[in-house]
């Protein structure tokens, strides 16, 4: 057997009989592409254990990949964080503007306009009421005008209501 054949990497037929062998530093290192120094510093470190003096290739390469994948889930440097920070936000402006484009979404100014539009609409609507219900008689017209005025005060309590919820909300989540 060459002084090399321990050192490359078997074939499929041959994985079964290197599965438990024992190997050196050097040869662990031509499998896990690293250098002898490398193998020395794991060894170190705890994450590879050698048996009798040797390393079981199977375990070690095992316990190499194990290190690999938990340092891969830790390097979480600020940079990186702020990387993924950054594409997280502009992911979510490209939905907004997705749902805004396709109408599912709108402004808080263009909500403002349509609610201001549609209250002012309704209210002139209201005004109106008593002149078109009671026509000449001031009895009816004067009921008509107390259930306009009644509703308008009902409207402006519960908006002030809704308004009074809104800035406790505010003031929770900022607390």
């Amino acid at each position: 057997m060459h002084r090399w054949a321990l050192m490359t990497k078997p074939d499929s037929s041959d994985t079964a009989a290197y599965e438990d062998r024992l190997v050196s530093a050097r040869v662990l290192a031509t499998w896990l592409d690293c250098s002898r120094a490398y193998v020395t510093e794991l060894e170190d470190r705890g994450i590879l254990k050698r048996v009798g003096g040797k390393l079981p290739l199977r375990a070690s390469v095992a316990a190499y990949v194990r290190f690999l994948r938990q340092q891969r889930d830790q390097d979480q440097s600020p940079r990186s964080e702020a990387a993924a920070e950054h594409h997280r936000l502009k992911a979510q402006l490209l939905a907004f503007q997705i749902a805004k484009h396709e109408r599912e979404h709108i402004t808080i100014e263009e909500h403002n306009h349509f609610v201001d539009t549609v209250m002012g609409l309704y209210l002139s609507s209201l005004a109106q009421l008593p002149a078109i219900m009671g026509g000449n008689d001031l009895t009816t017209r004067r009921k008509w005008e107390t259930f306009v005025y009644d509703t308008r005060k009902r409207l402006a309590n519960k908006a002030r209501e809704l308004a009074d919820e809104a800035e406790r909300d505010d003031r929770r989540r900022s607390a």
